[in-house]
This record gives structure tokens, C-alpha cells and sequence, in this order.
């Protein structure tokens, strides 16, 4: 997903990641896992939702 100027509501279901459903999920990363260079991430009102 890349990120444009303006904020956008995005909304995902665990079962579309290799099958999970949520019952062993302890926590989540938010964040860049190549080098990149600089950035900035900002995340608000983040939701967990049956």
C-alpha cells in the first residue's frame, strides 16, 4: 500500500493473511522493513472489529 497526501480510511480482514483468524495474534508492527531511507508514519485510531 503506499500512502497519497490525503488520509484514507483502510480496513483489512486477519482471515486474508495466510489464513489467520485471530485467536494467537499478540501483537502487530507497523512500520518499514527495507531500507528506505527517511520517513515519517503516522497512524491514528487504530481498530480491532468482529
Amino acid at each position: 500500500m503506499f500512502a497519497g497526501p490525503e488520509w484514507k480510511q483502510h480496513r483489512y480482514e486477519l482471515k486474508a493473511f495466510d489464513g489467520a483468524d485471530g485467536r494467537g495474534v499478540t501483537g502487530l508492527f507497523f512500520g518499514s522493513g527495507a531500507e528506505a531511507g527517511p520517513f515519517e508514519l503516522l497512524i491514528d485510531d487504530v481498530r480491532f472489529e468482529e
